[in-house]
């Protein structure tokens, strides 16, 4: 079969779940990815201070050179990315949230949204480089530099 063909914006992340930290962790899924069909993820307090979350992959990867990116963001300011590849098994992570908790702000969004979960959809480092070649290109018309208005109308 034929390579898959970059997509402009794929390596932009996607929202998938919000974890709520709690004494007893319910799994949610993640899903959308291009190297595992779907995650089990959980999040919980293990003190005051911090979150223990832990990551599953579940299925067979789509090929043995597959990878994909998982974005946590803990009260819109503390954020973790954890790689996975074929073959990769259950990871954890603990997260150290005590800069979110010590402000009002991102405590309010922690205790609303948990820990928010994205998923990275590229099928590899060839093809987020691809997306982001893609991604570049498509927005470059946009990036042209224009002189300030009192230089511009100078020359008329």
């Amino acid at each position: 079969g034929q390579a898959a063909q970059p997509i402009p914006f794929q390596l932009l992340p996607q929202w998938q779940v919000d974890l709520m930290p709690s004494d007893h962790a319910t799994p949610a899924t993640i899903s959308g990815g291009m190297c595992y069909p779907t995650y089990t993820a959980t999040s919980e307090f293990v003190n005051a201070t911090h979150i223990l979350i832990t990551i599953s992959p579940i299925g067979q990867p789509s090929s043995i050179l597959c990878s994909e990116q998982l974005l946590f963001i803990a009260g819109g300011v503390r954020f973790h990315f954890e790689f996975f590849n074929a073959g990769a098994s259950t990871k954890t992570l603990l997260m150290d949230v005590s800069d979110v908790m010590s402000d009002s702000a991102a405590n309010w969004f922690l205790q609303r949204h948990g820990v928010r979960s994205y998923i990275i959809a590229t099928d590899g480092i060839l093809s987020t480089i691809g997306s982001l070649i893609d991604t570049v290109t498509m927005l470059s018309g946009f990036a042209t530099v224009s002189p300030p208005a009192s230089v511009r109308s100078e020359e008329h």
